[in-house]
């Protein structure tokens, strides 16, 4: 059923709908039932008008006082919501889909054929176990390599050993026995593990703030959860997928890829830094190139005036109010 203009009367009439938008359904859900169908009228128009300003600093001037209330309930709406994303059980499930989301846009930007499924509620290869939170099949052969992701976002595991960690010490997760886990639960040719910057463990600061390789066993990301900063994941990405394509790991030389992706980070940051400068280089330059052709305008009518004094012999009040003092003969 389509919505109904009737022009005789100047109303549009819209058919029953359902959405299951959960702003939609807290806002309506904390209603009293006399008052849902007026505010459903309310929120209708606001929409419009925000539609048709197409501009949300000014739809947001012009609505401010009719908003009212409903703006707070926006704020603690988006506080709730920052709440919820740093409580371990919603951050972890949220968290893993974000990262899905940023390897598959990944992918797409760049154009890969690459195959990207959350898998975390599904039991692997091993019985009973459920690590491995996402599986990417990298290309679309039959025996495409696999890189499978665990995420720790809402949690805080140390770093480990596998030098020192030996059979007394390896009933306890760490990064490094996770990552041989994921590989073998989800039969994967690389591994990464990524962490949240908000809460990772001291030993995985100190190891690092971005990408690193753990020797023979994976990599270790730190992206920025809460700020939606995954550039660290993408790079760990890439060479994880150019390390599964190149089917030759027994002759990696470990070392020397962890240096080179720390070298990538630390180029990759220098960029941004780099850029950063001289987006504000570039904004005092034009604010001076402004200043520049004020001041040539200013000189050019000054020497017109010149002229024309030594043509007339004269100035008159305008004039130099105009040459003198231009912002009150503009004023």
């Amino acid at each position: 059923m389509s919505i109904r203009i009737s022009t005789q009367d100047n109303t549009a009439s819209f058919p029953a709908i359902t959405t299951s938008h959960p702003l939609v359904v807290a806002y309506f859900n904390a209603l009293p039932d006399a008052h849902r169908m007026a505010a459903f009228e309310k929120a209708l128009t606001i929409g419009v008008m925000a539609m048709r300003d197409d501009r949300i600093a000014a739809f947001l001037a012009r609505t401010e006082s009719e908003l009212g209330a409903n703006l707070e309930f926006l704020k603690s709406m988006f506080n709730t919501n920052q709440l919820q994303l740093k409580s371990a059980p919603v951050k972890g499930e949220s968290g893993e889909a974000a990262v899905a989301n940023a390897l598959a846009e990944f992918a797409e930007t760049r154009n890969l054929p690459d195959d990207v499924q959350l898998v975390g509620r599904t039991t692997g290869a091993l019985a009973r176990n459920k690590t491995g939170d996402i599986v990417c099949t990298v290309g679309e052969s039959d025996d495409a390599p696999r890189i499978v992701i665990e995420c720790k976002l809402d949690k805080s595991i140390r770093l480990g050993d596998p030098s020192a960690d030996g059979m007394t010490k390896g009933r306890s997760d760490t990064a490094w026995s996770q990552l041989i886990e994921a590989r073998a639960n989800r039969q994967a040719d690389v591994a990464i593990m990524v962490f949240s910057a908000d809460s990772t463990d001291r030993t995985i600061a100190t190891f690092t703030d971005s990408v690193r390789y753990v020797d023979g066993i994976g990599y270790i990301v730190v992206i920025d959860l809460v700020r939606g900063d995954f550039r660290p994941l993408a790079i760990a990405y890439e060479l994880a997928r150019q390390q599964a394509l190149a089917r030759v790991k027994d002759q990696i030389d470990h070392s020397l890829l962890d240096a080179l992706a720390r070298k990538l980070c630390a180029d990759l940051s220098s960029a941004l830094e780099i850029k950063g400068h001289l987006e504000t280089a570039s904004a005092s330059c034009n604010a001076a190139l402004n200043q520049v052709n004020t001041a040539l305008a200013s000189a050019s009518a000054t020497h017109k005036a010149i002229q024309s004094y030594l043509k007339t012999g004269r100035l008159d009040g305008p004039q130099l109010l105009e040459l003198l003092v231009p912002h009150k003969a503009t004023a």
